[in-house]
């Protein structure tokens, strides 16, 4: 008897005690399901054995469909279950899935989840499981894959050979245009990432969010464009023969036309109006109107024109809130874009330096010329909030800052970028800007999708400092306000 019992045990307990497939993962949370998202996820089987192992049944359950790669396993080797959720109710689903082996007497359990907000456009596209060319993200951060569609807002009928920009940390990673299924799939990385899409005949849209393995696919609606809307040029475009176009857009050359600007000189609580001239030798472009396509949102610098009389260098100290409240809503994100568009832009004479304000104002970019603009973007796209909002502190180490590295007869600007008011310790940054203002010192305060009641308090610091309050709440804005601020303010009449 005892014998017997030994013999059962010897067979029985390695099978019990050592499994030679071991399986990536056996639940997988779908999350929000929408329209144009995917149902289906891969399961990877993989032999670790020295003999061959096989995939004995998957027991398929209401409204799901699965493909094998292989139910041979070769031994250091995977094979993939591949499952799609047919599922045409809307609302939450939780599905199980036994999946026999044969290493065990047991199944493997599959568990899905999720909740279906919007039922699939073309239901007959959930009839087949999708070919195994196609590859989600299988949860692994190291292999994110990334999917972009872009869509006709009214018909939901998808749009290809749209552009697509995917912005990180202030800078494009990629730019890209959609393929006939009307989709762009990259690998990326994870984090906070803008969205900017845009088609011929449609207005452009732009969004924000965080991506990672499971937030892995977005849908960005595109609304058909009004023949009586016209179309911003932001950035360059082809040279016309018209006389009365506007300027090339690069910090260094100045308007074409006779406009009327208003000039801030030393003394920038004085505005005189004056006509700009016209130079000898100008370049024209077309007219620019009201919103931009992707190929028109990055201006390009030109250090041919960096020598314009027209135009003094600049001192320019950003003071930045990274408080808390900028991690909200894509402020940050939108500041890192702004800031990194201008340095884009600057000129190898200009003066950039970088000031943060949380709990504390210190200083992340010393005084740094313009010639080293790489490095000053790579260190603005680190930039991380947190912190209380020490906004006086930031403002009088600003000026400090802007006074210690003054260029005389230059633009001597100061810039504070925020989402709203300078709350803690600013009972007196008044006094500082009124002071400094009456030395020719210009501050502008840059509003970054600010709380309305915040904006008048914003207007009148601005006001007090000689300079202008600023909203950005765009893609488009971020990439065009800041230049356009320093170009005005550093523009002098000869």
């Amino acid at each position: 008897m005892r014998f017997r019992l030994l013999i059962v045990l010897t067979v029985i307990l390695p099978r019990l005690s050592w499994s030679q497939i071991q399986v990536d993962k056996t639940v997988h949370d779908f999350g929000n399901i929408y329209a144009h998202s995917e149902r289906f996820v891969d399961f990877y089987f993989k032999n670790i054995g020295a003999a061959k192992a096989f995939i004995l049944r998957v027991d398929k359950q209401p409204n799901t469909i699965y493909q094998i790669s292989s139910s041979t396993i070769l031994p250091d080797s995977s094979t993939v279950v591949r499952i799609q959720v047919t599922e045409k109710k809307k609302g939450p689903f939780s599905i199980k899935i036994p999946v026999y082996l044969s290493d065990r007497n047991d199944a493997v359990t599959l568990s899905l989840t999720g909740n279906i907000k919007e039922l699939a456009p073309d239901l007959s596209s959930l009839t087949d499981c999708p070919s195994f060319n196609r590859r989600p993200s299988d949860g692994n951060p190291t292999d994110f894959v990334f999917t972009v569609v872009t869509v006709d807002k009214q018909s939901k009928m998808v749009l290809e050979k749209s552009r697509v920009e995917v912005i990180q940390q202030g800078r494009v990673i990629g730019d890209w245009r959609t393929d006939k299924d009307g989709k762009v799939q990259r690998k990326i990385p994870l984090g906070f990432t803008y969205l900017y899409a845009s088609h011929d005949g449609y207005q452009p849209n732009e969004l924000g969010a965080y991506v990672n393995f499971k937030r892995n696919y977005i849908v960005i609606e595109l609304e058909r464009q009004l023949e009586s809307e016209l179309v911003v040029v932001v950035g360059r475009v082809p040279k016309t023969d018209s006389p009365e176009k506007p300027k090339e857009n690069v910090i260094s050359k100045p308007e074409p036309l006779e406009i009327e600007i208003e000039i801030v000189n030393n003394k920038p609580d004085k505005p005189v109006k004056t006509k700009e001239p016209k130079p000898k030798e100008r370049e024209t472009i077309d007219q620019a109107p009201v919103t931009a396509t992707p190929e028109q949102i990055t201006p390009e610098p030109n250090d041919e024109l960096v020598k314009t009389p027209y135009y003094v260098p600049s001192n320019i100290v950003f003071v930045l809130d990274v408080s808390w409240s900028m991690n909200k809503e894509e402020r940050l994100e939108l500041m890192k874009l702004a800031l990194i568009s201008l340095m884009e832009q600057v000129r190898p004479d200009d003066q950039i330096t970088v000031v943060t304000y949380g709990n504390n104002a210190e200083v992340i970019i010393p005084t740094t010329k313009g010639s080293n603009r790489e490095e000053i973007m790579e260190r603005v796209s680190k930039i991380k909030g947190g912190g209380m909002t020490a906004g006086g502190k930031g403002i009088k180490l600003g000026y400090n800052l802007a006074l210690r590295n003054e260029i005389p007869e230059g633009n001597n600007q100061i810039f504070v970028i925020t989402d709203g008011a300078f709350n803690k310790d600013s009972q007196d940054y008044e006094r500082t800007i009124t002071r400094n203002a009456e030395k020719g010192y210009v501050l502008s305060v840059v509003g970054i999708n600010n709380n309305p009641e915040d904006e008048d308090k914003m207007t009148e610091v601005a006001l007090i400092g000689g300079g202008r309050f600023i909203a950005i709440n765009s893609i488009i804005e971020a990439r065009t306000k800041l230049y356009d601020e320093v170009r005005r303010a550093s523009y002098r009449v000869k």
